[in-house]
């Protein structure tokens, strides 16, 4: 017995245009009555009704912080299309957003992409970020002695580059996934000390790490956020505190 065959339900001789998504309110109001749009016209009348009945039904809002946010995303490396992917719009709406001279925009296509935010997962490999987490994480990991060889070795990444790190003020995305990766393995694990030169790598490394009151992992609540302190470890003025403006 085969399946049957789902067919979406539109103004006869109507396509779809190219802006419309299945499951918008915007497809729902040209005609298409496919079960998604049915189901999005649905939430859009419930949202609106409960917005009015506490006052807080608009619209229409400001289009400039909307252009202002895509500016800022694009300057940060996310192209039109990732934006509109992640806020759930068309590409179409996102370039129509950006222009300048538009009015108003609705309040829930600009809610949209307000809410979208660069980050490791969906930056682009080349873009450079705050190195402030990427740095912490080598500390981190350092503190528990793992050394800058084998911290190297494990990224694939020369000693020297694992030095630059922890003294840049940006690093490239790509290395910032490739700490952060390392870091979800190994922070609580200790460093192999069965041999008595990995005893004296590991001894080396931890009083080089505690000369540089470097904080451990278990001592960030946000190891990323800039303006985050560690838990139970003084601040120090060291040279690694002012990092240089290179990126790795």
């Amino acid at each position: 017995m085969t399946a049957p065959v789902i067919r979406y339900r539109t103004a006869p001789g109507r396509p779809l245009k190219r802006r419309e998504i299945h499951g918008e309110y915007s497809c729902y109001t040209g005609k298409c009555r496919c079960t998604k749009c049915r189901a999005g016209s649905n939430r859009y009348a419930k949202r609106r009704e409960l917005l009015k009945a506490i006052g807080a039904w608009r619209v229409w809002a400001d289009p400039r912080p909307v252009r202002r946010h895509i500016l800022s995303l694009r300057a940060a490396g996310l192209g039109r299309k990732t934006i509109a992917q992640l806020a759930g719009v068309a590409p179409s709406t996102v370039e129509a957003a950006a222009k300048k001279g538009r009015v108003r925009i609705r309040a829930r296509v600009a809610k949209k992409i307000l809410a979208v935010h660069p980050t490791l997962d969906n930056l682009p490999d080349w873009a450079r970020i705050d190195a402030t987490g990427t740095r912490r994480r080598l500390q981190a990991l350092m503190v528990a002695g793992w050394s800058a060889q084998v911290l190297a070795s494990r990224l694939e990444m020369d000693r020297n580059t694992i030095r630059k790190i922890l003294l840049a003020d940006v690093v490239r995305v790509s290395t910032a996934r490739a700490v952060r990766n390392l870091f979800r393995v190994m922070w609580n694990r200790q460093p192999p000390s069965e041999l008595r030169y990995e005893r004296a790598s590991v001894t080396r490394t931890r009083a080089y790490a505690a000369r540089q009151g470097w904080a451990p992992a278990a001592a960030w609540d946000d190891i990323d956020n800039p303006k985050c302190r560690p838990k139970g470890v003084p601040r120090r003025e060291t040279p690694l505190d002012t990092p240089a403006q290179t990126a790795a």
